[in-house]
C-alpha cells in the first residue's frame, strides 16, 4: 500500500520508509471499539431492526445519525438473564474435558412483560466481542417440541373435537396413552405411515399409562394423547391458535402428525410473547422492543399505543394456566426444578428429536419467559445431538433449560409481589377417547411402526428450517450507556419423544428476525449509540406494536 503510494506520487519513498519503520497501530476488533460487547450488541441490534420495520427510515440515514431510541430492556433483568446462563454454563459444560458433546452448544432466552408485550430481557449469545453475532434469543431452526403441546390443549378447549364441537372439550377428558397407538382420522380411519402401514405414534416410555386425561398427559409430556387430540380437533385450529398468541405463519411446520409434538420453529421471543397470552387470560400484545424514537428532538410516528387483541375466551386460556401450573407443581411435573421459584407460575418442558433441542417456557401474573438449549455444527449450520452433554445421557426441557429459568426469574422478580392466577373455572365436555376406535387401549402395538421409535423422537420433517440471518454488524459511534434517561427494538407423520416433538433437521445458531417491537413502555436500561443514533431506555412498560414475516422485523402484518 505504501509503495503504491509512492508510486502515483502521493508520498515520498522517504516518507513511505519512516511509515513502515514506525509501524502501524494494532486494528481494534470492530465490536470492541464500538462497545458492543456481552449482551449489548444484541439489545442494540434489536431494537435497530425493529426501528427500520416500523418506519420508512433507511439503514443509510440511521447511520447518519440524530436518532434517539427508547428501547423496552431492563438493565437489571438482563444482567440476571445473562447471570442464569454464565451460571449453568460453568456449572455444566466442559468443552475442553468433553469436546464431543459440550462444544458448540447455544443458549438463548428472551423474557416478556405479560401485561404489555415489552421485551424486557434477552440473552442472545456468549456476545460480539466473543465473535458471536447471532441472536440466538431469535431463533431460527430450532423445534420447540412439546411446548406446542398448549396450543393443541387450547384449541381444543376453545373449538371442540369433530364430535363435540361447537362445545369445547375439557381438560378432564381421557385419551389413550399408551405408546405405539395407531393414530386415526376425523373418519376414524388409521393415518398411513411411510411403509403404507396405520402410523404408530412413539412416547419416550414404553409404559402402558392406559387412558389418562388431558392434565395428565401434560404433566407428563406424554405424545401418544396430544397426537390424536391434534387430528380430533384439526390441524387449522391448533395452527390458527397458535397464531392468535403470536406465532409467527411462517415459522410453522407442515400438516402432518408431528405438527402437535413441536416441529415449529418460533424464537424464544415469540414463544415468551406467546404463553404471556395464556397469563393474561387470552389478551395478546405483540411484542416489542422500542418505545419512543426522537429525531432532531421530534417524535417519530410508527410508535403508537397499541391495544391488545383478544385471542381465545378467557376461561380457555386460565384453565391452560391451570393445567401448566401442575406441570410445575405435580412431584411426576416435567417442570417440577422450577418449584424453586417459590411463586405461582406456570410452565412447560420441550425435548427434540436426537436431544437436538431443548427448552422450557414459563411465566408468573407479571413475566413470561423462554429458555432454549442447542448445539449447531458451525460450518453446516445444522444441529447437533445433545445426547451425552454436561456428561449425561440426554438433555430435556425440565433439566438445564428449566434451571436457566428458574434462576433468571428468582432474581428478575425480586421485591415484586406474589400474585396468583385467576381461578380457572370448569369449562367443556369430558369426551373420553375420541378418536379411539375402543375403549380398551392396546398396550402391545401389533405392527412395527412407520419409522424406527427410540427413547427420544426421530421424526425428519420434510420443511427445512427458515435460513438463519446473520444480524447485521454495522456498528454504533458510542458504547452502550445503561444509565441513559428519557432525555438523552406437510408431509408425512413422525415419531417422537416426551416433551418432544422431533425434528432431524438443521437448525442454526439463530438469525431470524424475531426481535423488538414499539411504542410507549420500557425499563430505565440502555443508552447506547446505533450508527451514530442514541438507543435508550426507561423504566415501566406498556405494549407496543407488533411485527411479522419471519420475526418482528420481517414485515407482513
Amino acid at each position: 500500500m505504501l509503495d503504491r503510494e509512492v508510486e502515483v506520487g502521493r508520498m515520498t519513498q522517504a516518507e513511505a520508509d519512516k511509515c513502515k519503520k514506525a509501524g502501524f497501530p494494532k486494528l481494534k476488533e470492530s465490536e470492541q471499539a464500538t462497545g458492543l460487547g456481552g449482551q449489548k450488541g444484541y439489545l442494540v441490534e434489536t431494537a435497530k431492526k425493529y426501528v427500520l420495520k416500523q418506519t420508512e427510515i433507511s439503514p443509510e440515514q440511521l447511520a447518519l445519525g440524530g436518532y434517539r431510541i427508547y428501547t423496552t430492556f431492563d438493565k437489571l433483568k438482563v444482567a440476571a438473564m445473562e447471570k442464569a446462563v454464565n451460571k449453568t454454563k460453568k456449572e455444566f459444560l466442559d468443552a475442553k474435558a468433553r469436546p464431543e458433546t459440550d462444544k458448540f452448544v447455544q443458549f438463548g432466552s428472551a423474557s416478556v412483560d405479560v401485561n404489555t408485550g415489552a421485551i424486557v430481557a434477552l440473552y442472545g449469545g456468549d456476545g460480539w466481542d466473543k465473535k458471536h453475532f447471532t441472536n440466538n434469543a431469535d431463533t431460527s431452526g430450532v423445534p420447540v417440541g412439546s411446548t406446542w403441546k398448549p396450543y393443541v390443549l387450547a384449541a381444543a378447549m376453545q373449538h371442540g373435537t369433530y364430535k363435540t364441537a361447537p362445545t369445547g372439550l375439557s381438560p378432564l377428558s381421557k385419551y389413550n396413552a399408551n405408546d405405539l397407538i395407531v393414530i386415526r382420522d376425523q373418519n376414524g380411519n388409521p393415518i398411513p405411515g411411510k411403509n403404507g402401514q396405520p402410523f404408530r405414534q412413539k412416547n419416550e416410555s414404553d409404559k402402558a399409562y392406559g387412558y389418562v386425561t388431558l392434565r395428565e398427559a401434560m404433566e407428563k409430556s406424554i405424545n401418544t394423547p396430544f397426537v390424536q387430540l391434534g387430528m380430533d380437533v384439526g390441524h387449522e385450529h391448533v395452527a390458527q391458535m397458535a397464531k392468535d398468541t403470536g406465532i409467527l405463519e411462517q415459522t410453522m411446520d407442515q400438516n402432518n402428525a408431528s405438527f402437535y409434538l413441536g416441529t415449529s420453529t418460533p424464537s424464544a421471543i415469540r414463544m415468551a410473547d406467546s404463553y404471556a397470552t395464556f397469563a393474561a387470560s387470552g389478551k395478546h400484545y405483540e411484542p416489542y422492543s422500542v418505545k419512543k424514537v426522537l429525531h432532531k428532538g421530534q417524535r417519530v410516528p410508527g410508535f403508537e399505543k397499541p391495544t391488545a387483541k383478544r385471542a381465545m375466551d378467557p376461561e380457555v386460556a386460565d384453565n391452560v394456566t391451570d393445567v401448566l401450573k401442575n406441570v410445575i407443581e405435580s412431584d411426576e411435573g416435567t417442570g417440577q426444578k422450577a418449584q424453586k421459584l417459590g411463586r405461582p407460575a406456570a410452565g412447560k418442558t420441550g425435548t427434540t428429536d436426537k436431544n437436538k433441542s431443548a427448552w422450557f417456557v414459563g411465566y408468573t401474573p407479571q413475566l413470561s419467559t423462554a429458555v432454549t438449549l442447542f448445539r449447531t455444527d458451525p460450518e453446516s449450520r445444522k444441529l447437533l445431538s445433545m445426547n451425552g452433554t454436561g456428561g449425561v445421557p440426554s438433555i430435556h426441557g425440565g433439566d438445564i433449560p428449566a434451571e436457566v429459568w428458574t434462576n433468571y426469574m428468582i432474581d428478575a422478580l425480586k421485591g415484586e409481589e406474589i400474585e396468583d392466577f385467576p381461578t380457572a373455572i370448569p369449562i367443556g365436555e369430558k369426551a373420553d377417547g375420541t378418536g379411539a376406535p375402543s375403549p380398551t387401549p392396546s398396550a402391545t402395538p401389533s405392527q412395527t411402526p412407520s419409522s424406527t421409535p427410540s427413547a427420544t423422537p426421530s421424526q425428519t420433517p420434510s420443511k427445512t428450517p427458515s435460513p438463519s440471518v446473520t444480524p447485521s454488524q454495522t456498528k454504533s459511534c458510542d458504547p452502550f450507556d445503561w444509565a441513559c434517561d428519557d432525555n438523552g427494538q406437510n408431509g408425512g407423520n413422525g415419531n417422537a419423544g416426551t416433551d418432544v416433538g422431533g425434528t432431524d433437521t438443521g437448525g442454526t445458531d439463530t438469525g431470524g428476525t424475531d426481535t423488538g417491537g414499539t411504542t410507549d413502555g420500557g425499563t430505565t436500561t440502555d443508552g447506547g449509540t446505533t450508527d451514530g443514533t442514541t438507543t435508550e431506555g426507561e423504566t415501566d412498560g406498556k405494549p407496543g406494536n407488533g411485527n411479522s414475516n419471519g420475526g418482528l422485523f420481517g414485515g407482513g402484518g
